[in-house]
């Protein structure tokens, strides 16, 4: 198995990642002093919500999307769990 530095190096080579080698890609990020775990919660909160919002559109090309259901500005509740509408 290859490690993630060999997968780059790969897909850099092979021209199947359309990034500019640098050395950006050679350093590991400095470690953080201290993590947030409010900011980290409400970061995977948000993930989450935007998951369960765009399922409904998750594959499809934009041009595609649009066509079928024009813009999308709101969020429509139509689903029941159970006997109750939500």
């Amino acid at each position: 198995m290859k490690t993630n530095e060999e997968l780059l190096e790969h897909l850099f080579i092979t021209a199947q990642i359309d990034l500019k080698r640098s050395k950006l890609f050679d350093t590991a990020p400095r470690r953080l002093s201290s993590v947030n775990f409010d900011r980290v919660e409400g970061m995977m909160l948000g993930l989450a919500i935007g998951d369960a919002l765009g399922i409904t559109t998750e594959s499809m090309l934009p041009d595609s999307r649009k066509q079928k259901y024009g813009e999308i500005r709101d969020y429509l509740l139509r689903f029941k769990i159970g006997r109750a509408h939500v």
